[in-house]
């Protein structure tokens, strides 16, 4: 079995003191921002060395229980303290915390409630009836065209829209713990130079703790060795648990008499979206819509990253291409045709297929900006891609973002619009969520004639700134897979 762990005796009063209703949260988020405010006054007053200001901020992060944010910078850490939507997210995942004493106390399992808590789950579905509530009342308005269109259209486009054993630990220290297991047995199959790509894919067990599915392509004769690596690494901690041989680790070699590699992930996918084509959840016997719901939430309350692809190159340059139209003139090689056309089409093997064929590269192409969010800051847009292959000369700029847009509450006429844009905190009556982490702080810029002077609410003063072969493992040796 894994080394002995002992949860922290204070578990469940932090429990008790982190769970917060929604309004409790935002009132916390806007107290805490306050009060930061009203220090780096006294800070600035005082001239407080940029030392004993770091120990101040770090003080206060350990006191409210929250991580301090990830910026090196004096004047970052202070504009993030300052602000009331970024203490309402670190507040929020203290509900981790909550999370994890209700599995303690035997509230996540099949038999009550699956992958997460009931409260849990509340939370998620208020969180989510919010959030499209708010969406149905946007616009996006394009600043250069003055085309208007319907928020919720636009991500309705977009690539984003998705069609025990317990021994105390918490579901991050599970996954923290598969993490590990995987990067020794990938190190160990690069210094024995066997190259692998496929995908993996993050789930819950019915009592939370997770487990990965993994879709591993190589060369057919490493085929044994690779899973034998993977197996040793596997069964390395406490191999003769009971069941751990059985279990922890098994394979499944594609057949194709029974289907495609791609179909037999798809389900894995679509139970970890929205459920599509998932009759029963094998898990908890739920429907498949129903088992989406609480995997969604399970993955959003731990900050799981659900899907991952390794081994091939970054899809950040498929997307970009994707939004060029059909016939652009900036298409001009066969190379970037074909793989234009894959883009499209969303066939990511003829996309590879494409890149391989004509050596096809690209990197990506941003811009500096002031931050929208945050006084002296700047941020990185996308502009686009540079691409070399064989078939072009120079390396050729392909610009895929031109268009700026801003969202607007609907409904609203000109003369009301110059006083009402995107709101900058979920702490207004007219908007419960923070539209900011949906679309990002510098693509919500303010409305026609409003005045970027203006304090946001919960910021401080606008002043200046203050300084082959499929397999998965599990963190439980004798959990069933």
């Amino acid at each position: 079995m894994l080394q002995a762990y002992t949860p922290p005796n204070d578990l469940a009063a932090q429990a008790a003191k982190f769970d917060l209703s929604h309004d409790e949260l935002g009132h916390a988020a806007r107290k805490a921002a306050k009060a930061v405010q009203q220090k780096v006054a006294l800070w600035e007053a005082s001239g407080a060395s940029p030392a004993a200001i770091h120990r101040e901020a770090r003080r206060l992060a350990k006191r409210h229980h929250v991580e301090l944010p990830s910026t090196t910078m004096l004047e970052s850490t202070l504009n993030r303290l300052s602000d009331a939507a970024w203490w309402r997210r670190a507040l929020k995942k203290r509900l981790r915390v909550v999370e994890h004493q209700a599995i303690r106390e035997g509230a996540v399992h099949r038999g009550a409630s699956a992958y997460v808590s009931e409260r849990a789950l509340r939370r998620a579905r208020v969180d989510s009836r919010r959030t499209s509530e708010l969406l149905a009342s946007m616009d996006a308005i394009n600043q250069a065209t003055g085309e208007v269109l319907p928020l919720e259209a636009l991500i309705e486009k977009s690539l984003a829209n998705p069609s025990t054993p317990y021994d105390g630990r918490s579901p991050r220290q599970a996954q923290a713990h598969l993490h590990r297991v995987w990067r020794l047995a990938m190190r160990k199959l690069q210094n024995d130079g066997i190259a692998s790509s496929g995908m993996r894919v993050t789930e819950p067990h019915q009592d939370a703790c997770p487990h990965w599915h993994v879709l591993v392509f190589c060369a057919p004769h490493q085929a044994d060795q690779l899973i034998e690596t993977f197996r040793g690494y596997a069964l390395s901690d406490s191999p003769n648990e009971p069941g751990a041989a059985e279990r922890r680790f098994v394979v499944k070699r594609v057949d194709p008499a029974k289907g495609s590699a791609a179909g037999y992930v798809a389900k894995y996918i679509a139970k970890s979206i929205d459920g599509e084509g998932v009759d029963t959840d094998d898990e908890t016997d739920h429907a498949g819509s129903d088992a989406a719901l609480l995997v969604v939430t399970w993955a959003r309350l731990w900050a799981f990253r659900q899907f991952q692809f390794f081994g091939v190159p970054s899809v950040t340059p498929t997307r970009e291409l994707y939004r060029l139209p059909e016939g652009d003139a900036l298409l001009s090689s066969e190379s970037l045709q074909q793989a234009h056309q894959a883009s499209k089409a969303n066939d990511y093997g003829a996309w590879l297929s494409a890149c391989e064929a004509y050596a096809l590269r690209f990197s990506v192409g941003y811009v500096e900006r002031p931050s929208a969010r945050y006084s002296g800051e700047v941020t990185r847009r996308i502009t686009g891609l540079t691409a070399s292959a064989c078939d072009l000369a120079t390396a050729l700029h392909l610009t895929t973002r031109t268009d700026e847009w801003r969202i607007e509450v609907r409904g609203k006429t000109a003369d009301d619009a110059a006083g009402v844009g995107v709101p900058w905190t979920r702490f207004t009556k007219c908007a419960p969520v923070d539209l900011i982490e949906i679309f990002g702080p510098d693509d919500l810029a303010p409305a026609a004639g409003r005045s970027t002077s203006r304090p946001r609410s919960g910021s401080p003063p606008s002043r200046r700134s203050p300084p082959g072969a499929h397999h998965r493992t599990d963190a439980r040796g004798g959990a069933a897979c």
